[in-house]
């Protein structure tokens, strides 16, 4: 600036050229500022849609989150609840919480002052007794469903979903997100945070013990009691340890006192049954 003030006090005019020159220095520098203006207008709107993704993202957590909120979602979207525990990827429609009538949110509505458009969501085929859920997410202007700013115009972005089954069966009883905040899963024990804490707590109930009583199954999600004692054994409970606590029959019960022990002989062909003779049971021949 300073040489240009020089420039202009050692001459009593300008030329055709230098008239030029100015004017080419003055739209240049009117350019650069108009295309850094641009820039960061791009660049916030960016920063805002891209924070409206995480804001919407952040809602479906909580939602799926809650083991009644994420089995309802299952339930009401057609289908699911039988696709989810096969191979195959399952698309979801819509996200619901226990007891609405309606989806929370639904794939084809836009969010957060119409700033994204929930665009789909796919949990993908099972591993054990996970799956990952993939949402897709478009950004959006206020106006129009046209993508404005720095960034991708789709996000996507995933959860990983704990699907349980029955004890018995492959029938769909619940699911969870389990939050991963770590390095990886199930590294940590439950006392930290964004652990899957279910299955950890499953398998400290029993760290110490030799029997354990409880047992996590991975494929169905389930943390499964364990009360098989040995055979002449019966179940008595469980001890300070985690350990199941087993006894032998005769421990319980004196069996001279239920059970008529005087032998009893029977012809071939004959059923044998038992009789309640008194306060004893005791063995008979069929007539």
């Amino acid at each position: 600036m300073l040489a240009m003030n020089r420039f202009l006090r050692n001459c009593d005019g300008f030329s055709l050229i230098q008239g030029m020159i100015i004017s080419a220095v003055v739209a240049g520098s009117g350019l650069v500022i108009t295309k850094l203006i641009t820039d960061q207008k791009l660049a916030q709107v960016g920063a805002e849609t891209r924070t409206a993704v995480e804001e919407l993202h952040e809602q479906i957590e909580g939602i799926l989150s809650d083991r009644q909120h994420c089995s309802a979602t299952i339930l009401n979207n057609t289908g699911a609840a039988t696709n989810i525990v096969t191979a195959s990827p399952v698309t979801l429609n819509s996200i619901w919480q226990a007891n609405a009538t309606s989806g929370t949110i639904v794939v084809g509505n836009s969010y957060i002052g119409n700033s994204v458009l929930l665009k789909s969501m796919v949990l993908s085929a099972p591993t054990s007794g996970t799956r990952t859920l993939t949402l897709t997410y478009e950004r959006l202007t206020n106006s129009s469903r046209t993508k404005q700013g720095y960034g991708a115009k789709q996000i996507s972005k995933s959860f990983t979903l704990r699907v349980q089954q029955a004890a018995t069966s492959t029938t769909f009883v619940g699911c969870y997100i389990i939050s991963l905040r770590k390095d990886s899963l199930n590294s940590t024990s439950s006392q930290d945070q964004g652990n899957d804490i279910t299955k950890e707590m499953c398998n400290e109930l029993s760290a110490t013990a030799s029997r354990k009583a409880f047992r996590w199954d991975e494929a169905k999600s389930m943390c499964l009691l364990e009360t098989e004692c040995p055979t002449g054994q019966i179940y008595s409970g469980i001890d300070s340890s985690g350990d199941v606590k087993c006894r032998n029959i005769e421990e319980w019960v004196d069996f001279n006192q239920v059970i008529d022990t005087n032998p009893t002989t029977c012809a071939l062909g004959k059923q044998v049954r038992f009789k309640i003779v008194g306060q004893k049971v005791k063995i008979e021949c069929d007539p």
